[in-house]
C-alpha cells in the first residue's frame, strides 16, 4: 500500500487515474468541487449533512474496510462492524447497510451475463455440444478431481433457473470485470471502443447499493430520493470517481410522482429536473478512521453497545440485538444475515465459475472444496481450468495491477487470449490493498487476526507494527475469510436477495427488468496529456 494525498483532485472523468496507490490526479490541480464551501465527498461534507434536519443519511460499509479497521482497532471483525454501526446511528446516520448484500446481486448480474455470453459462443461454434447439461467425468487444470454428478443441476429461487434472459446482443469472450473503477476509467481512456465490449455491464456492489438505496429503499420509506444522502465507505480512492459517473443518477422524472414522497418545501423545478446521485460521497477507509478518531472513542470500544446492519430491502425487518454488548452475542446476532463468498476483491472468479460449471456443463464443485487455483508469471494472475472429456471448456483468471492488465489488453488485441473470464482489478493484491486501507506501521499485528484474547480485552489497540505490506495483505485475508459477521453461502441462498428478486425486480437475475436496473453502460473518454505520458 503506498501512500495517497487523501484529498480527491479530480475535475471530471477525463482526468487521469491511476490504481489507487497514485490515483485521481487531476491535469489542472482542479478539485471536484461541491456546491457550498466543503470539499464534495469530504468527512467535511458527511458532517455537514448528519446536522442537516432535512437530510436522511444513510452508509453502506464494505467488508474490505470492516476488517482494515478490525486489525487496527484490535477487534473482531464481527464486534468492530456492529460497533462502528452503533457509533455512526448514535451520531444520526439512520440506516447503516453490508455491501456484501449488493455483491450478492452483483455476483449473480454477472454469473447470468457471462452465460449468457458463453452460450452465445457455443452456438456460434456449433462444433462443441459439451453445453448439453449431461453427466460427464471432470478435472479441474491438472488435479484430475471427479465430481459427484448426483448433485449436479441449476439451483434457483423458483422453478426456474435465476440465471436466464439472454441479452440481446451477443457479446464476446473473454468478459472482463467489472467492479473496479480504475481498471474501468482506465479502459475507457485508453483502449476505447475496442475494449469495452468485453467489460461486464452489471454494476459494482458499491452502484447496486446507490441504485437499491435511492429507487427502491427511500421510495419504500416515504422519502424523496433528493433528501437521502448515501455515504459509502470502501477501500479505494478510485470509488469516489464512481460515485461521480454519471450513469449512476437516478432522475426523477423517473420516479412515481406518489404522494407518499416527501418532497419539501425548497426542492424547486430546478432542483427535480437534475438526476440524483445514487452514491452522494464515497469515504475511504482512512477517511473513515480519521473521524472515529475524532471523536476520541478508541480507547473506550467496550463501552459501545452493539448495532446491527438495517433491513436492505425496505420491506424487511431484521430482528435487532442492539442491546447485545459481548463479542460472542454479537457473533450470534450477526449469523446468516450476511452473506458472502471467498475473494478479498469481490469473488467474481470463484462464482463465476462455479456457477458456470454448474448452468452450462452440469458440473456441481462442491463448496468445501477449494478451487486449484494455479499462479501465473507472478503472483498477481492466477487462473482454474474446467476440463471435460479431455477438453478444456472452461479457462478463468484473476489478473491484478496494471503491469497484468497491460499484458491482458495486448494479448485480447492480437487475438492471443485463451480466457473466458478475467477478475480484473487495478491494485496489486487486489481490494485489501486499495489505497484507502490502513497502512503497515499503524495496524496492530494481532489485531488483524481478530480472534485472540488482546482483541476482546482491548489491549494493544493501534499498536503499529513492523510487519510488510504482503504480511498485512495476507493476515487481512485471513480475517477477512474467518469474518463471523459472514455466512459463505452462495448468493441465490441470500433470503434478501431472492425476495427482491421477486418483489421488486419481479424476474432473475439477467431479465430484462434487471439489465434495466442493475446494469451499466461505458463511454469512451478524452485521453488527457496526463495519461499518454502514465501510458508512456
Amino acid at each position: 500500500m503506498a501512500s495517497f494525498s487523501g484529498a480527491i483532485r479530480i475535475g471530471d472523468l477525463n482526468d487521469f487515474i491511476a490504481p489507487s496507490q497514485a490515483c485521481v490526479v487531476s491535469l489542472n490541480g482542479n478539485k471536484l468541487e461541491a456546491k457550498d464551501e466543503h470539499e464534495h465527498q469530504s468527512i467535511d461534507e458527511f458532517v455537514t449533512k448528519l446536522s442537516d434536519p432535512r437530510i436522511t443519511v444513510v452508509v453502506s460499509l464494505s467488508p474490505q474496510s470492516i476488517v482494515s479497521l478490525a486489525a487496527i482497532y484490535n477487534l473482531h471483525p464481527a464486534e468492530c462492524v456492529a460497533k462502528i454501526t452503533a457509533v455512526l446511528k448514535s451520531h444520526g446516520v439512520a440506516a447503516v447497510f453490508d455491501i456484501n448484500w449488493a455483491r450478492d446481486i452483483s455476483l449473480l448480474e454477472s454469473a447470468a451475463e457471462f452465460i449468457d455470453r458463453y452460450r452465445h459462443k457455443l452456438n456460434g461454434a456449433s462444433t462443441d455440444d459439451s453445453s448439453n447439461g449431461g453427466a460427464v467425468d471432470m478435472a479441474i487444470d491438472s488435479s484430475n478431481i471427479n465430481i459427484n454428478n448426483d448433485v449436479a443441476g441449476p439451483s434457483s429461487f423458483t422453478a426456474q433457473s435465476p440465471l436466464q434472459g439472454p441479452l440481446p446482443v451477443p457479446l464476446p469472450l473473454p468478459m472482463l470485470a467489472s467492479a473496479c473503477p480504475g481498471w474501468v476509467c482506465y479502459a475507457e481512456k485508453t483502449h476505447g471502443n475496442f475494449v469495452l465490449p468485453y467489460i461486464s455491464t452489471s454494476k459494482s456492489p458499491q452502484a447496486v447499493m446507490g441504485t437499491l438505496i435511492k429507487q427502491q429503499w427511500a421510495v419504500g420509506k416515504g422519502i424523496h430520493p433528493a433528501y437521502v444522502y448515501h455515504c459509502a465507505v470502501m477501500p479505494c480512492y478510485d470509488k469516489k470517481l464512481e460515485a461521480a459517473r454519471d450513469d449512476f443518477t437516478v432522475p426523477l422524472s423517473s420516479l412515481s410522482q406518489s404522494d407518499t414522497l416527501n418532497f419539501g418545501t425548497d426542492l424547486n423545478t430546478s432542483t427535480s429536473a437534475a438526476p440524483i446521485p445514487e452514491t452522494d460521497c464515497v469515504l475511504a477507509t482512512t477517511e473513515l478512521y480519521e473521524w472515529l478518531q475524532s471523536l476520541q472513542i478508541s480507547d473506550n470500544w467496550a463501552a459501545i453497545p452493539a448495532a446491527s446492519f438495517d433491513a436492505p430491502f425496505s420491506n424487511q425487518v431484521l430482528s435487532s440485538s442492539s442491546s447485545s454488548t459481548s463479542s460472542e452475542n454479537n457473533k450470534d446476532q450477526y449469523a446468516g444475515k450476511s452473506y458472502s463468498v471467498p475473494g478479498g476483491s469481490g469473488g467474481y472468479m470463484e462464482y463465476i465459475f462455479r456457477t458456470a460449471a454448474r448452468e452450462l456443463f452440469n458440473q456441481e464443485l462442491p463448496p468445501g472444496q477449494p478451487l486449484p487455483i494455479i499462479q501465473g508469471r507472478n503472483a498477481d494472475i492466477k487462473e482454474c481450468s474446467l476440463v471435460v472429456n479431455g477438453q478444456r471448456v472452461l479457462h478463468f483468471a484473476a489478473a491484478y495491477g496494471f503491469r497484468n492488465i497491460q499484458g491482458l489488453m495486448r494479448k485480447i488485441k492480437i487475438n492471443r487470449c485463451e480466457y473466458d473470464y478475467v477478475e480484473v482489478m487495478a491494485c496489486p493484491s487486489g481490494c485489501l490493498n486499495g489505497g484507502g486501507q490502513m497502512k503497515p506501521g499503524t495496524v496492530a499485528t494481532r489485531g488483524v487476526q481478530g480472534n485472540n484474547a488482546a482483541a476482546s480485552s482491548g489491549e494493544n489497540k493501534g499498536v503499529p507494527s513492523s510487519q510488510s505490506v504482503q504480511h498485512l495483505i495476507e493476515q487481512l485475508e485471513i480475517s477477512y475469510h474467518n469474518n463471523e459477521y459472514l455466512e459463505h453461502r452462495v448468493p441465490q441462498l441470500n433470503p434478501s436477495v431472492e425476495e427482491l428478486y421477486r418483489e421488486w425486480i419481479r424476474g432473475v437475475p439477467g431479465s430484462e427488468k434487471s439489465k434495466e436496473i442493475l446494469h451499466t453502460k461505458y463511454h469512451v473518454r478524452e485521453k488527457t496529456i496526463a495519461s499518454a505520458i502514465a501510458d508512456w
